[in-house]
């Protein structure tokens, strides 16, 4: 059974759409895309919120503090936790905050038996966990998220 990576991080409110300052207790979990022909490798990542309302208390999202301990955790945890940071707003959802991460952080928590998963693994669909996804059909999704960003400007 793989460990979850639990933290609790500080919430100042500063971000674009905070509401509040606090704590949110939660846990880490990463999403793999292995080095290819044109890649590197790279890693998403999602901090499940097990104590925050955001339609009450706002996204985290952007919030100086929340970012900082983060990364202090992992670096706590003996992680390199300076390969994470906020992926873009529109990836945000109201139970987890959405990040980019470095391939090597992943793995590195993969390898101290955390909870990682990779894009080929098939996981049961949920409203908050899809279905692994191909590399282009993340993009294909990104390019329908900008188009509809765009036309409502």
């Amino acid at each position: 059974m793989k460990k979850l990576l639990r933290l609790t991080c500080r919430v100042t409110g500063d971000g674009y759409w905070g509401a509040r300052e606090g704590s949110v207790s939660g846990h880490l979990r990463f999403r793999t895309y292995e080095p290819d022909d044109n890649t590197t490798g790279f890693a998403e990542a999602k901090f499940y919120l097990d104590d925050w309302d955001a339609d009450e208390q706002g996204l985290i999202y952007s919030d100086s503090q929340f970012i900082q301990d983060l990364q202090d955790g992992l670096n706590r945890l003996g992680i390199a936790g300076r390969g994470i940071d906020y992926s873009e707003s529109g990836m945000q959802g109201n139970d987890y905050v959405s990040m980019d991460a470095s391939y090597e952080l992943a793995t590195d928590c993969r390898d101290r038996g955390y909870d990682v998963i990779d894009k080929t693994t098939t996981v049961e669909a949920t409203d908050d966990e899809p279905v692994a996804r191909t590399k282009n059909e993340l993009i294909d999704e990104c390019i329908k998220l900008l188009e509809r960003a765009a036309a409502t400007c």
